[in-house]
């Protein structure tokens, strides 16, 4: 199973990080929800549990920052982009940007901390509460992507953790570049010698 859900991963992480369409976008957080489901799917209490140190995180915290992320991502969607300019060079800088933060997010190697917002602290009792959560956060941000009838790149919010403006497709694409990161964390966990049932 494992080795299926790598090769998953892979191919999903290899895809090209800059997407143009709205509907490639959808297709890609379909792609990237059903790989999520898939890596939990019928995992026991003491695997959702399981941390491979004391200074890392467990499957279910991992995936519960994503929530967390994605749920402040939704409302700054939803509450907070204003209409900008746009020209054909700052849609070429957009999509230089959204490369550079793909590539980054994609290296393992390169740690981060995670600002205190985001930090997981049990919000939810259980891997199925955990599920729920994410399953309906991620069907928020498919529908309000269904829903967009505008240009993407014509609006923007501030990025409080960097001090930029993003417009909304860069929101789209980092928010399911960190989900996709997260995967991989996931699969490191699984991956660990003290992981129970291996």
């Amino acid at each position: 199973m494992r080795r299926n859900l790598s090769l998953a991963l892979l191919t999903l992480l290899l895809a090209p990080p800059v997407i143009a369409q709205s509907a490639e976008l959808i297709d890609r957080y379909e792609a990237d929800r059903a790989t999520v489901l898939e890596l939990v799917d019928d995992l026991t209490p003491e695997q959702w549990n399981f941390k491979p140190a004391s200074d890392r995180w467990s499957i279910a915290e991992v995936l519960e920052h994503v929530i967390v992320n994605e749920k402040i991502v939704w409302g700054v969607l939803t509450e907070q982009l204003t209409d900008v300019e746009v020209s054909d060079e700052s849609r070429a800088q957009s999509a230089a940007f959204e490369e550079q933060i793909a590539s980054t997010l994609r290296d393992r190697g390169q740690r981060f901390q995670a600002p205190a917002t985001l930090e997981p602290t049990g919000r939810w009792a259980s891997g199925d509460d955990v599920v729920g959560m994410f399953k309906e956060i991620r069907g928020a941000m498919l529908r309000w992507l269904s829903e967009a009838d505008f240009d993407l790149r014509t609006k923007q919010a501030l990025n409080p953790v960097i001090q930029m403006d993003m417009d909304a497709h860069t929101w789209a694409i980092v928010t399911v570049e960190h989900s996709a990161r997260h995967q991989l964390q996931i699969l490191e966990v699984m991956e660990d010698a003290g992981f129970p049932g291996r």
